[in-house]
């Protein structure tokens, strides 16, 4: 019995090892085959992502490129559009530019510093800058006195003026008034379009040797370039009530300039009834003094009050050149 339980405890004793080993080699044959399968499916899973990693690039990239071509479209045509908008709005601004130009050249505006007074005034303008040689060497220089002139029946002039919203400049030596284009006078077969018109005082021009308080000039443009001033004398008399309304808005300030939509001017309503005149070619009265100017000097004058006259002076106590020599020129009128 002893020997049988023995001999079975042995043999349980020999079977448990082979069991165990078995077991072990069973156990890695099926680890390996798992491991294996699972390798197999990690590279199947790894091809996988890998596949979907780059499909996924692809498909990032694709939509990047067509969001760039987009955007790119879309900013080409925006910058198109502000092209097309920047080449509308040029030639006017160009154009108006170019008006504000013309109408500060009428005026004289150049580059050395002018005035009526001490080493700047005008015997002296000639020196002050190469830009204004004429002014002390011209030969048919502005104003002169008209004491005789060749009488003749001259060209009628047929003013075109329509009211315009008060533009009023201080330039510094004087109240300008700037006229929307629109404006003009004809005469001797010439169409001069209206720019500006500017005040003096004592006038500018002489009548037989004596001048007015005040002259006011309306400047002129042709299309050839030309100038062309009518000139309007001002004596003491009844309150004029477009000048009120110039002075009234007239800014103080040199350089200043007020614009005033509502309040309309006309330059006819600062012309005399008649319209005889004297003509002659003559010059600019500021720097540059440039010559080949048209004049046309009104003989009739038209009123200012006294406090008008006052008020303009207490700003431009004299701003007006004095005569200039006649030479070989000829004046006519009516």
């Amino acid at each position: 019995m002893k020997k049988l339980l023995l001999s079975t405890a042995l043999s349980l004793a020999i079977v448990y090892p082979a069991t165990a080993e078995e077991s072990r080699t069973a156990g890695g044959d099926k680890i390996q085959v798992i491991e294996s399968s699972a390798g197999s499916e990690s590279d199947a899973v790894q091809r996988a992502a890998e596949k979907m990693a780059e499909d996924s690039q692809v498909a990032v990239e694709g939509a990047v490129e067509t969001a760039a071509e987009e955007a790119v479209e879309e900013t080409t045509e925006a910058a198109a559009e502000e092209v097309e908008k920047i080449q509308a709005v040029e030639p006017a601004a160009a154009d108006a530019e170019h008006e504000i130009q013309e109408k500060r050249e009428a005026h004289g505006a150049g580059q050395a510093h002018w005035g009526y007074g001490g080493a700047e005034s005008a015997p002296y303008w000639g020196t002050l800058d190469e830009a204004y040689h004429a002014c002390g060497a011209g030969q048919a220089q502005s104003p002169i006195n008209i004491s005789k002139f060749l009488q003749e029946d001259l060209a009628d002039i047929v003013s075109a003026y329509n009211p315009s919203s008060l533009s009023v400049v201080n330039n510094g030596h004087t109240i300008q008034v700037n006229f929307e284009s629109g404006s003009s006078f004809s005469t001797d077969n010439m169409k001069y379009d209206l720019l500006q018109a500017h005040f003096h005082t004592p006038s500018e021009h002489y009548l037989d040797g004596a001048p007015y308080p005040m002259e006011v000039h309306f400047v002129h443009k042709a299309a050839d370039g030309a100038l062309g001033v009518i000139g309007v004398m001002m004596k003491v008399g009844e309150h004029n009530k477009v000048i009120e309304g110039i002075w009234q808005n007239a800014p103080i300030n040199a350089g200043d300039e007020k614009n005033i939509e509502s309040v309309k001017i006309s330059a006819t309503d600062l012309m005399p009834e008649s319209k005889e005149y004297y003509k002659y070619e003559g010059s600019l009265t500021t720097p540059p003094c440039s010559e080949g100017v048209r004049w046309h000097v009104m003989k009739d004058p038209i009123d200012v009050s006294e406090g008008q006259l006052k008020a303009f002076q207490a700003l431009f106590p004299v701003n007006a050149r004095p005569v200039q020599a006649l030479n070989d020129r000829v004046v006519t009128g009516d």
